[in-house]
């Protein structure tokens, strides 16, 4: 049962492990082998953009051995005179299986992008770009998956950015910066992913390993300032409470030392140490995924918004901290999707690729699988804020409560032949769903209010025909003197009105 479990958590954290991209570079079967030491010790070749002599060297052996590899299948080599012989010592194959691709420093063989066998006619702008500008990229897919996740990382600052110029209430705008960190930490992470995929050199790998371990810890700082409610205030006033600078800005310190730590352990070594940093990245993951998965337990024991409280929380922002986010499930998308997908890296097969390229391996299709991720996870970022920022239900501005009327500025009066200030005319105001849906609720109270407002005029004409101009003219004047008072004073005047009219008629 024991050790049932420690291989259960061994398989986690080699999960968590690629996830991160913490897979450590060793000495491979195919750098080992007698065949490529020959090779790599007798070729001469020009020097390239990114590629110096001997890496170029070791390029142009690799495709020659892995095609001479697949060429001489076992089945069909046994009766080739040559292909026999070509595991043999001194053979052209020596120390490498036949029909089969193996690794070269911790690699596979892909082909790079060289646009430089193309012939003159008709691709000679592209032969001309290519020794100009075009870098050799060494892994061209996964090159170009890093970019594509740069963009949605791009995408999401941009909608991020966007929300802390127009939030309306002061936490929404300060949850967007704290999300901002984690978008500008993701761009930086994914570019130099495309750095390194371009050219696999010391110095690329070291800088891909850091950015990757700076975007797991920002996003580690992130979550617990969600969690905490560091971004909001927490007394009277713009400003956080002292308790709260001291709690964040300890924090960010503890993280900054412990990046600036774990770098210069890693790169004052002798030699890089894949285990420690594996190690490192397993750690960090486990407890983003952790802190979001408290948030998610928090919120969901919170009671849901009811339909009048859910209009209103569009007006009270601060209120929203008692009522469950309508998208406080969202997060749990990419942490179960993300493990999921590590199955990929896991299978880490051969490069595949059309018409007998080798560009597409296990790693690229792991970039390409995280770009819908990434989305995914910035339209809950997103919602989360406008959350915060009070921008209706879940972030739809058209859910907005509208501010009610004044009931104290009545100009219906002036219209209908009320004495209101000479040359003035009161511009005719529409209600509100707000107000008439308190006109509903409120019942024969919210009449009689109408009634001081002038919106009783219509109540002058009797059953048994219409009255004098004066009376209509005294009853709109009490109409208009209503319209300022109170529901009381309007209950009061209204009736005077009835009754002068009785006497009148009298």
């Amino acid at each position: 049962m024991v050790k049932r479990q420690r291989r259960r958590v061994a398989v986690l954290a080699a999960v968590l492990a690629v996830l991160v991209g913490a897979a450590g570079v060793q000495a491979s079967v195919g750098d080992r082998s007698p065949a490529y030491k020959r090779c790599t010790a007798s070729c001469r070749t020009q020097p390239s953009l990114l590629w110096s002599c001997p890496a170029a060297c070791q390029y142009s052996c690799q495709q020659h051995l892995t095609d001479l590899a697949l060429l001489h299948r076992p089945g069909r080599s046994a009766t080739d005179e040559a292909g026999a012989h070509l595991q043999d010592p001194g053979g052209q194959l020596e120390g490498l299986p036949l029909g089969e691709q193996v690794q070269f420093h911790g690699k596979w063989a892909f082909h790079r992008l060289d646009l430089s066998s193309l012939p003159l006619f008709p691709f000679l702008p592209l032969c001309l770009l290519d020794y100009l500008f075009i870098p050799r990229l060494q892994e061209p897919l996964s090159v170009l998956f890093s970019l594509a996740n740069l963009w949605a990382h791009y995408r999401g600052l941009t909608a991020l950015r966007i929300l802390a110029r127009t939030g309306r209430m002061t936490e929404g705008k300060r949850l967007a910066r704290v999300y901002e960190a984690y978008a500008w930490s993701g761009i930086n992470a994914w570019t130099w992913s495309a750095v390194f995929h371009t050219r696999d050199v010391d110095w690329t790998e070291r800088a891909d390993y850091f950015a990757a371990a700076a975007t797991m810890l920002v996003g580690l700082w992130g979550a617990l300032v969600r969690l905490q409610g560091w971004y909001a205030s927490a007394s009277k006033g713009a400003a956080l409470a002292p308790t709260q600078r001291r709690a964040a800005a300890l924090w960010t310190l503890a993280l900054a030392a412990l990046f600036v730590w774990h770098c210069a352990y890693l790169a004052l070594r002798p030699r890089f140490d894949y285990t420690y940093n594996m190690r490192f990245n397993v750690a960090v993951a486990l407890g983003t995924i952790a802190l979001w998965a408290a948030w998610v337990a928090r919120q969901a024991r919170l009671p849901s918004p009811s339909n009048f409280s859910r209009r209103q929380l569009s007006s009270y922002p601060s209120a929203r901290t008692r009522f469950r986010a309508p998208h406080y499930l969202a997060p749990l998308v990419p942490l179960v999707a993300l493990p999921s997908l590590s199955a990929l890296e896991l299978l880490d097969f051969a490069p595949v690729g059309p018409f007998g390229l080798r560009v597409l391996d296990a790693h690229a299709l792991w970039h390409a699988s995280t770009v819908p991720l990434v989305l995914a996870w910035y339209r809950f970022l997103v919602s989360d804020v406008r959350w915060i920022d009070g921008q209706g239900e879940g972030g739809d501005p058209s859910s907005v409560l509208p501010a009610a009327p004044s009931l104290s500025g009545a100009g219906g009066s002036s219209e209908h032949g009320g004495a209101g200030a000479p040359g003035l005319r009161a511009k005719p105001r529409s209600p509100s769903f707000f107000t008439l849906e308190r006109l509903q609720s409120e019942g024969r109270r919210m009449t009689h209010l109408g009634l001081g407002m002038g919106l009783g005029i219509l109540n002058l004409v009797g059953a048994s025909g219409s009255v004098s101009g004066p009376s209509a003219e005294g009853g709109g004047a009490q109409g208009a003197a209503g319209g300022g008072a109170s529901a009381a004073g309007a209950r009061r005047e209204g009736a005077a009105s009835e009754a002068d009219r009785d006497g009148r008629r009298d």
